[in-house]
């Protein structure tokens, strides 16, 4: 699943700064696939309409419990 985010970001110039897979201790079942993109556009636009969205999909729909959660936000601050 990683790889089609990782080829598509490397094949088609940077477009993702980083990705992260957290897994939620009380609820070991879900977790929370955070994806940097350069911009919403990217994702939203650019990698929904691509071949390894579509690729990625079908690999990663069998393991949804539901609908996924998808949210776009900007970083208000970084710590340490």
């Amino acid at each position: 699943i990683v790889y089609y985010i990782y080829g598509y970001n490397t094949g088609k110039g940077r477009q993702i700064d980083y990705f992260t897979l957290d897994r939620c201790i009380e609820e070991p079942a879900r977790y929370f696939l955070r994806v940097e993109w350069e911009t919403v556009d990217h994702h939203m636009v650019k990698f929904r309409a691509s071949d390894g969205f579509q690729k990625w999909r079908t690999l990663a729909g069998p393991f949804f419990a539901a609908p996924p959660v998808v949210e776009h936000s900007a970083r208000a601050v970084i710590g340490f």
